[in-house]
């Protein structure tokens, strides 16, 4: 008797156990529901290296940096002629001497500040081009972002455009054939259209493109076309 009971109390829990189960799944998938408002999903894809090298604001601050890396590199080479002077001043003296021994104090001091301005300035600089590419993607990421919105696309894949000519550049041709996506219509691709809206942008704002997640200024014309299926609709 008190194992048909145990049994049958079992037999309960499980069957409740299955309830919930049953229950939950059900308002999954009510949830899911919901949150699909049955649109169907739209894809477009965008080479990114692509939009990075036709920025017009890129260039601008390639220049920059490229102007304060000869100003630094000219600094150093001043300090790298003087250490040498300083060497050369050296070998004129006697060794063991009073004054040997100053002068050597000397260039070992300026050959450690020479490295450290050295040392330094790489990092400040590679901080820099850190910082530059991280604002430029995260502008890309934003103009991805009004561009899908505006043509109700759900999801945006990075490929690597198959260029006329590309295949005589090795690097480039193993991305290719290395990327996921084997293939797309043409008309999914958004890179265009992301590259000169953020043009459009930098050359409105003079330079001063809007902070990532930013509200677009009021009263201004959604120019920029994306090509789809189910037509085209204006992002800006």
């Amino acid at each position: 008797m008190r194992k048909q009971i145990l049994t049958a109390a079992g037999f309960l829990c499980l069957a409740g156990g299955t309830w919930l189960l049953t229950a939950a799944w059900g308002q999954d998938k009510r949830r899911d529901a919901a949150e699909d408002d049955g649109a169907p999903h739209r894809i477009g894809v965008i080479d990114v290296d692509y939009v990075f090298e036709n920025y017009e604001k890129v260039k601008v601050e390639i220049e920059g940096l490229k102007a304060e890396l000869q100003s630094q590199d000219e600094l150093i080479k001043g300090m790298q002629k003087r250490g040498q002077e300083m060497s050369e001043e050296l070998k004129t003296l006697k060794e063991g001497t009073p004054e040997y021994k100053t002068k050597f104090e000397k260039v070992l001091q300026y050959q450690a500040q020479f490295d450290a301005k050295r040392k330094h300035f790489q990092v400040d600089f590679k901080r820099e081009q850190a910082k530059m590419q991280l604002t430029i993607y995260q502008e890309i990421q934003d103009a991805v972002k009004s561009v899908a919105n505006y043509n109700k696309l759900t999801l945006v894949v990075k490929v690597t455009r198959n260029e006329a000519g590309s295949t005589s550049d090795p690097t480039r041709t193993q991305i290719m054939m290395s990327q996921a996506v084997m293939f797309h219509r043409p008309q999914d691709d958004m890179s265009d259209m992301v590259k000169d809206l953020l043009n459009k942008r930098y050359n409105r704002d003079a330079g001063n493109v809007r902070p990532v997640g930013g509200e677009e200024p009021s009263g201004k014309k959604k120019t920029s076309k994306v090509k789809t299926a189910g037509g085209s609709k204006s992002a800006e």
